[in-house]
C-alpha cells in the first residue's frame, strides 16, 4: 500500500524532533497485524497541545497554498503556511489543536485531544485510545530502520468495542489468538464488562 510507504517518511521526519508522539487509529492496527483493516489516513497524535504547531515547522514543504474560505469545509481542510493548525471543540467537548497535511498524495492527521474534564484515568474503566492515560503503554516497532512508536491494541480495543466497529473487533481478536497479547494491559484498558466479554471470546478460541 503506498500509505505504508509514505509512513516511515512521516516517522523520520517526526523523531528528528524530538517530540513525543504515537501512531494510533487504524494505522496502527495495520502494523499491529490486521492485515484486513484499509487505513484511510496516518494518524499521529502527538502528548502536547503545542508540540503541533512545532512539528508543523518540520513538513514546511508540504504544507499546501491559502484557501480562500475563512470557514473551512473540515473533512477537506489542509494546513497552509498562512493557516497551519486549527483549535476547535469536538461534540463530547474536547479540545483539539490539529493539522492535516498531503505526502505523496496520503492524508497524515496530527492531533493533541484534550478531554473535557482533567481525570485520572481508574483501571479497569475503559481507556480512551487517544487520552492523555496512554502514554506509559506505547510500544516500538521499526520499519525500513526506522522506529516508530505504535499504541497496542490491547488500548485500541476499547474504543472499538465502544464505538461498535465489528470488523476492527474481529481483526484484533484474530491478531490476539495468532500472536498472543498482553493479560494485564487488555484487563488494564477495557472496562470490566468489555473485558468479561473479551475474555470469554478469548478462552473459547
Amino acid at each position: 500500500m503506498p500509505i505504508m510507504n509514505v509512513l516511515p517518511i512521516v516517522a523520520r521526519k517526526i523523531n528528528q524532533t524530538g517530540i513525543p508522539y504515537v501512531i494510533g487509529g487504524s494505522m496502527a492496527a495495520v502494523i499491529n497485524g490486521c492485515t484486513s483493516i484499509q487505513p484511510n489516513d496516518i494518524d499521529v497524535i502527538l502528548q502536547n497541545p503545542v508540540d503541533v504547531e512545532k512539528l508543523i515547522s518540520a513538513f514546511e514543504g508540504f504544507l499546501g497554498e491559502p484557501q480562500p474560505t475563512e470557514n473551512p469545509d473540515m473533512s477537506t481542510w489542509i494546513s497552509t503556511k498562512s493557516h497551519r493548525v486549527l483549535t476547535f471543540e469536538d461534540p463530547s467537548n474536547h479540545i483539539w489543536t490539529f493539522a492535516r497535511l498531503l505526502i505523496q498524495g496520503v492524508k497524515v492527521e496530527i492531533a493533541n485531544i484534550k478531554p473535557a474534564h482533567d481525570i485520572e484515568y481508574v483501571p479497569e474503566t475503559g481507556i480512551w485510545e487517544n487520552g492523555p492515560a496512554i502514554w506509559p503503554y506505547i510500544k516500538q516497532v521499526t520499519m525500513e530502520d526506522t522506529p516508530i512508536p505504535v499504541l497496542p491494541l490491547e488500548i485500541q480495543l476499547e474504543t472499538n468495542l465502544n464505538r461498535g466497529l465489528e470488523d476492527r473487533i474481529a481483526s484484533i481478536l484474530d491478531v490476539f489468538r495468532r500472536k498472543g497479547y498482553d493479560a494485564e494491559l487488555l484487563k488494564f484498558s477495557l472496562s470490566k464488562e468489555n473485558h468479561l466479554k473479551m475474555k470469554e471470546i478469548l478462552d473459547e478460541s
